[in-house]
């Protein structure tokens, strides 16, 4: 385990980030308190077995088939915005 200061993981952010790559995790502090930790993700999010576990949880549903490629195509609606948290959209219209 690492530990380096806020300063240094500003000008060595990709130095720590292989380190955490290769497994290892990294302390950040601040004035000599741990104020974070750098992990590495234990499960690929993209692996066939997270995705497995998941399903298998319950928490998504894989689809049999692709997307059809006009799915993609299609022109988007540029009345919406999103609301700070990221989770609902809201028409500008309706902001008052």
């Amino acid at each position: 385990m690492q530990t380096t200061t806020v300063s240094q993981l500003k000008t060595s952010l990709q130095a720590c980030l292989r380190q955490v790559k290769a497994g290892e995790e990294v302390i950040i502090t601040e004035h000599g308190r741990p104020i974070a930790r750098l992990l590495p993700i234990a499960h690929p999010i993209s692996s066939p077995e997270y995705l497995k576990d998941m399903e298998q949880k319950g928490l998504l549903k894989r689809g049999a088939k692709p997307l059809p490629a006009r799915l993609w195509a299609r022109q988007r609606s540029t009345a919406l915005t999103m609301c700070p948290c990221n989770a609902l959209a809201i028409p500008l219209n309706a902001v008052g």
